[in-house]
């Protein structure tokens, strides 16, 4: 009988991170489904990982999930055995995390209670009672209608700029999943509660697109992006445990290749990554800081310490753990209880565990360890781990390492800036009910923004006024900022108060060295995985053991603060910049914090509008040698080029770049494109001025002759391009009437001869026009003649000037 194999189901896709994994890839393991959300690349219902015995690897549906799927056989053998039970694989596990993640999103968004949570759930259901509202057809039309919904997903994601792109992949893989009919009842329960916040009759057919929507919303608040931040350590499968090495039945093994860690000295920086030895509450670690896209990502390994040192590691840990420590210890007795050795080192087993207890008597009566024996303990423990090579375990998954951190270490420090924050004296829900989520959000992020913009300085209460209503643009609102014992500003909407914020300004905690600064200062930003991973690495029993986890995550903050502090000199300096391949990933550019991930999603995204990746008549930028339009491969290019450049001009120029007449501070490439966005989303009238700006930077950067051809046809160049305003004005005359030969339909203006082109006179050009394109004064746009009769105009003035 024929086994559901890889086979039958291709691939497995992981909805936490979009890869597509073979049922050969060695990163999986039992966990995997849950860990990395695999499902079935056909049905995209939940699948689970049957390691090779008998047979080869394959996935395998569970047994109530992908009844229909094409990928599913009849066999017996494809659904969840006993195998995978005792593997505790188990669907409703998942699902009660995928539950859990959505619900802790709502109530950290919506700012209100999971007591609230659930009344507005029941109210939800009394309404789809009093109402008589067919639920059940709702549920059916998200399990049909997946593709639609989708595509209605994703019009708002790419609307919405606090998704980056590829979270918004990720997001659509979570609508998509919501929908399945395992995720039903989670989907009821959504539904009832949307349902209580619109509170009225609610058909099928006039509020289909409302209730979709706000389903969707909720996918977005649910904060997917922080609740995976330490994914892609995973999910790039560079310290994936591997699953317990066996030989299946006609297969040919392979041996297994353990990695093997770069043993530097400690706290020294090296070209791949770092290695320490501490322990980490209950654990000997051996933990990594390895270079990453946005910085460091910090990893541990936990350590097998041979038995002679158990009682070592005991009191160490008991020392600084205290009470805490008395689980682990209880541990211990048990595990050496249960030992088959009737020698421990120079200890009996007997001897070990009356020391154990005596340990613990001593610590449930308060009493002290003698900081001299844990001093000697420390240095047993310390002397082993420094003289091992330690690998990860291919046959016991936690022996393996375990992504815990991502550090990011910036050029600006954040504790010298003044933080804000806002407490709500009105309606928590008001917002949610009036259907402005755009409006929560820009108060959400409100504190931040405040921070980014203010910086060190600390602003009156005019300058806060200005600021709210310069940013605040939302239709059919208004906006109102008052000073009453306290700055306050309250949003109307349609004649009603619907929030009501009080600003707080906290100063900085070294306020006074504000303005005794070095050019450059180095900031911690160690940014942890959630108690989850704690708990696994701990072995926690109870998620309430906080203590312990907040001791781990102190402790290896004090481990990278030391890394930091050794090694500042070498990450940055006064006035200069380490001379490092990785110092674009570690410092980002200018004064930011943020990587070099985000500065590349950021550009890419408010560049698309302006590439042939768009039909949106917003004007296209173009390589001035080959008349192209930017493409995706060339926009990557042009950022390369200004990423290897930005340092000098940044430190050659003046701190602020003019962009359509407006000074703004100099920003990374990401935040230079939002700014060109925000300017001409402003101020349209500006259009012209703010490209023709930053074409001018980029030729700055990048001696790249990049161009932009607005929506009229005007072809702009950068100023600097041509040595004196003669050339310049003469180049911009060739460009423009280069740039309409080419629109004609004869095959004279082919790519290739721009530059030729460019050799002939203007006089020359409007000749071969005349010739091929004999009305094309009457077929181009009147922008286009204004423009060239100002050109010409520009360039007899220029050549009179010249003469002078």
């Amino acid at each position: 009988m024929k086994a559901e194999s890889e086979v039958s189901i291709f691939f497995a896709l992981s909805i936490f991170s979009n890869e597509k994994f073979k049922a050969d890839d060695d990163r999986l393991n039992y966990q995997s489904y849950k860990e990395l959300g695999l499902i079935c690349g056909q049905c995209r219902e939940l699948v689970f990982f049957k390691q090779g015995i008998e047979r080869v690897s394959h996935f395998s549906h569970f047994r109530d999930t992908g009844k229909d799927c094409p990928w599913r056989t009849e066999s017996h053998s494809n659904t969840q055995s006993s195998d995978s039970f005792k593997r505790e694989q188990s669907l409703q596990e998942f699902q009660t995390k995928f539950r859990w993640i959505i619900e802790q999103g709502i109530i950290k968004h919506q700012q209100i209670s999971e007591s609230q949570l659930r009344e507005q759930i029941k109210k939800g259901q009394k309404l789809v009672s009093t109402y008589k509202i067919d639920i059940d057809s709702w549920l059916r039309w998200f399990n049909q209608n997946r593709e639609q919904l989708g595509n209605l997903a994703k019009s708002l994601y790419q609307s919405n700029e606090l998704v980056s792109e590829e979270n918004q992949i990720i997001l659509l893989n979570f609508v998509d999943y919501l929908c399945v009919p395992a995720s039903e009842d989670i989907l009821r329960d959504i539904l009832y509660y949307v349902f209580g916040l619109l509170d009225k009759e609610i058909s099928l057919n006039k509020y289909l697109e409302e209730v979709c929507s706000k389903v969707i919303e909720i996918i977005i608040f649910a904060g997917w992006e922080e609740e995976y931040e330490i994914a892609p350590i995973i999910f790039k499968g560079i310290d994936h445990p591997n699953v317990e090495e066996k030989t299946p039945k006609g297969q040919i093994k392979v041996e297994q290749q353990t990695p093997k860690p770069i043993k530097l000295e400690n706290e020294k920086v090296g070209v791949n990554q770092v290695e320490f030895t501490d322990i980490i509450a209950t654990v000997p670690m051996l933990l990594r800081l390895t270079p990453g896209e946005a910085g460091y990502k910090l990893v541990g390994l936990p350590i097998k310490l041979p038995p002679e040192l158990t009682y070592d590691s005991a009191r160490y840990i008991a020392s600084n753990l205290g009470m805490g420590a008395l689980g682990y210890l209880n541990n211990e007795v048990a595990r050496i209880k249960g030992g088959s050795e009737s020698m421990i080192g120079r200890y009996t087993r007997r001897d070990m565990i009356d020391a154990l207890n005596a340990l613990i008597t001593g610590i449930k009566a308060s009493q002290k360890i003698d900081p001299a024996n844990v001093l000697i303990s420390k240095n047993k423990l310390k002397a082993y781990m420094s003289q091992q090579e330690f690998y990860s375990s291919p046959t016991d998954q936690y022996y393996s390492f375990y992504p815990l951190a991502s550090v990011k270490i910036i050029q600006e420090t954040e504790s010298i800036k003044y933080s804000y924050r806002l407490t709500n004296f009105g309606d928590p829900m008001a917002l949610i009910r009036a259907n402005l989520s755009s409006i929560q959000t820009w108060v959400q992020r409100l504190n931040y923004n405040l921070k980014n913009y203010f910086g060190v300085k600390k602003p009156s209460f005019d300058e806060i006024r200005q600021y709210l209503k310069d940013y605040f643009k939302f239709k059919n609102c208004d906006l109102k900022v008052y000073y009453d014992n306290g700055i306050f500003f309250e949003v109307w909407h349609q004649g009603k108060l619907v929030t009501k914020q009080l600003i707080t300004i906290i100063d900085p905690a070294n306020a006074e060295k504000t303005y005794n600064l070095q050019s450059v200062n180095i900031a911690r930003n160690i940014q942890f995985g959630d108690n989850r991973i704690f708990e696994k690495v701990l072995k926690c029993n109870n998620i309430l053991d906080s203590d312990l986890i907040r001791f781990a995550k102190g402790q290896l903050s004090k481990v990278v603060d030391k890394f930091i502090t050794a090694n500042e000199k070498k990450l940055v300096g006064k006035d200069k910049v380490a001379q490092t391949s990785k110092v674009r990933d570690l410092l980002g550019f200018g004064k930011t914090s943020k990587g070099f991930s985000n500065i590349k999603s950021t550009f890419l995204k408010f560049i698309r509008p302006f590439s042939n990746e768009s039909e949106v008549n917003r004007g296209k930028v173009l390589n001035l040698r080959t008349g192209k339009t930017l493409d995706q491969h060339s926009a990557n290019e042009l950022l390369e080029k200004m990423t290897a450049n930005w340092k000098e001009w940044d430190r050659d120029k003046d701190q602020t770049i003019q962009l359509g007449g407006i000074e703004v501070k100099k920003p990374n490439p990401g935040k230079l494109m939002l700014e060109v966005h925000n300017k001409i989303s402003d101020y349209p009238h500006l259009d012209q001025l703010v490209w023709g700006d930053l074409i001018e930077v980029w030729w700055q950067l990048t001696q790249e002759p990049i161009g932009f051809r607005t929506s009229s046809g005007v072809i702009l160049t950068p100023w600097s391009i041509k040595e004196d305003r003669v050339d310049i004005w003469q180049y911009r005359i060739k460009m423009q009437l280069i740039d309409i030969l080419r629109d004609q339909k004869t095959n004279k203006g082919e790519v290739t001869t721009i530059e030729a082109h460019l050799q002939l006179s203007r006089k020359r050009l409007r000749e071969i026009l005349d010739t091929v394109y004999p009305n094309w004064q009457k077929q181009v746009s009147e922008d286009i003649l204004r423009h060239l009769d100002a050109l010409e105009n520009a360039l007899e003035l220029a050549k009179k000037a010249a003469k002078l």
